[in-house]
C-alpha cells in the first residue's frame, strides 16, 4: 500500500475531525493505522483477524459495531476488493455512510495495479 504522504484532503479531515478520531476499516497488519497516527490521528482500527493493531476493534466491515450518525471520520484502504463483488461494496459503503456523524467525511483509498503512480487517489 502506498498512500504515503496522505492526501491533502484527508490530512484536512483529520485536523477537522473532533479529537482526531479517525475509524480505520480493514486495519490489517496496521500499516495504514501508524501512517494515520504519524499524522496526528487518534486512529480506532477495525479488523476481522486478530492480531488487530493496538487499541483495535475486532470486527466485520459489513457491518459496523458502532451507532449510526456517530463517527466524524472513517477511513477505508485498500479494502473494497475483499468485501466480494460490486453489490457487496455497495451495501457496505451504504452502512458506513449511515455510521456516519452529521459533516462526517469517508475516505476509501484503493491503489490502482495499472496506474503510472503507485496509487490513485
Amino acid at each position: 500500500m502506498s498512500f504515503s504522504p496522505l492526501p491533502d484532503i484527508l490530512r484536512n479531515d483529520l485536523a477537522r475531525s473532533p479529537g482526531g478520531v479517525v475509524l480505520e476499516l480493514g486495519a490489517g497488519d496496521g500499516r495504514f493505522t501508524r501512517a494515520l497516527a504519524e499524522a496526528g490521528a487518534d486512529v480506532i482500527p477495525l479488523d476481522c483477524r486478530l492480531p488487530c493493531p493496538a487499541g483495535g476493534i475486532l470486527g466485520d466491515v459489513r457491518a459496523l459495531p458502532v451507532r449510526p450518525g456517530s463517527t466524524p471520520l472513517i477511513v477505508a484502504a485498500n479494502l473494497l476488493h475483499h468485501l466480494g463483488g460490486a453489490d457487496a461494496a455497495a451495501a457496505a459503503l451504504t452502512a458506513w455512510l449511515e455510521c456516519l456523524a452529521p459533516g462526517g467525511c469517508l475516505h476509501v483509498l484503493q491503489d490502482d495495479p495499472l496506474a503510472d503512480t503507485p496509487a490513485r487517489r
